[in-house]
């Protein structure tokens, strides 16, 4: 490959990674993304001796790396807001959700008994509804574990199944996840048993 064709690569890579990090739903990692993507077009705007190119993605270099040092130093407050299943708020929350509910966890279907219900406040904003109720044999079962997409970078469920949680010392169980969703899981400390179902131990 000569020269031009490595400037060219340069630029395709940039222009993924740009279209790539808009498609990012946590903040942050639209940020990282968009760093790298910054880099390597202005490395491309060097090399093709280009000012614009070069001076335009500097900049954004500059500001993402000021976003990315102030969510650095940004402590998050988590709590929780114990509710009920019949609350209208959160007839509301999962119909605003569904078509993501139903991504994610297609098995989710509200328990009409007796249900623990769980609102996941990060800075006082309710970002994660958490639902299940008892399965038996000391089990309790995970209906709904869902978080909206601004805030999945896991910190929410962290909090939840942390040993200071609600749910630490139960064993959990959950139906099949929706394809993104299985990641999420066993970042938590669930484990897919033969029938697919997700089993997290105390």
């Amino acid at each position: 490959m000569d020269n031009a064709d490595w400037y060219a690569l340069i630029g395709h890579v940039a222009s993924v990674l740009v279209i790539t990090s808009l498609l990012m739903e946590s903040l942050r990692r639209l940020r990282m993304i968009s760093l790298a993507g910054s880099i390597f077009f202005a490395t491309y705007g060097f090399l093709i001796e280009s000012t614009p190119i070069l001076l335009v993605n500097s900049a954004i270099f500059f500001v993402n790396i000021r976003w990315l040092w102030r969510m650095s130093r940004e402590r998050d407050y988590f709590s929780l807001l114990e509710t009920d299943i019949s609350s209208n708020y959160i007839a509301r929350f999962l119909s605003f959700h569904s078509e993501e509910i139903a991504k994610y966890q297609p098995e989710f279907d509200p328990p009409n008994g007796a249900a623990e219900v769980f609102f996941i406040l990060r800075n006082m904003v309710p970002v994660g509804l958490w639902i299940g109720h008892e399965a038996g044999d000391g089990r309790l079962q995970v209906d709904l574990d869902f978080v909206i997409p601004r805030y999945r970078d896991a910190k929410a469920g962290v909090f939840f199944y942390g040993e200071d949680g609600p749910v630490s010392d139960r064993a959990l169980i959950t139906p099949p996840p929706g394809a993104g969703h299985a990641p999420y899981l066993e970042k938590m400390g669930f484990e897919a048993n033969h029938e697919g179902w997700y089993v997290r131990l105390p």
